[in-house]
């Protein structure tokens, strides 16, 4: 198993910066990815994307929360088929 990644927002920039610029639920991970709470698979995992500018792409990555015994989410580990 790769080591966890840690989280370093606890909310996600989306849309253009001029114009339609908001903050979604989700969170950012220590190497970038993108974790929205609204995109989420089947199963309740996380589906990671990437980008720029407030605009993400989906990887073919997938993540599952990493919680501290107060249940509070503090990284994400990669899921392996």
């Amino acid at each position: 198993m790769r080591k966890p990644l840690s989280v370093v927002s606890y909310e996600v920039p989306m849309g253009f910066p001029q114009t339609h610029r908001r903050m979604e639920a989700g969170y950012k991970l220590e190497n970038g990815i993108v974790l929205l709470e609204a995109e989420r698979d089947a199963k309740g995992n996380y589906k990671g994307g990437v980008g720029m500018d407030g605009m993400y792409l989906h990887t073919f990555t997938s993540y599952v929360p990493v919680k501290t015994d107060a249940d509070k989410i503090t990284a994400f580990a990669e899921v392996e088929d």
